[in-house]
């Protein structure tokens, strides 16, 4: 696992690369939970759901230099 990635590259070989994604028990909801906007305050989500995920061959930490 790496805290804080960073990566750079092509999205299509990006995803494809993905090989394994958690259950839904393992799915967490990030973001906060409203806009935070409006007189009174509105209340929306703002966030998105996510799952632990395993890419392979992906570079981290690393820019995207090209062929």
């Amino acid at each position: 696992m790496v805290k804080n990635p960073s990566y750079s590259g092509i999205t299509t070989e990006f995803w494809n690369s993905l090989d394994a994604i958690c259950s839904r028990d393992e799915w967490t909801l990030w973001g906060t939970p409203n806009c935070g906007k409006g007189q009174p305050q509105q209340v929306i989500g703002t966030g998105h759901g996510a799952a632990p995920s395993r890419f392979r061959g992906i570079k981290v930490g690393s820019a995207f230099k090209g062929n």
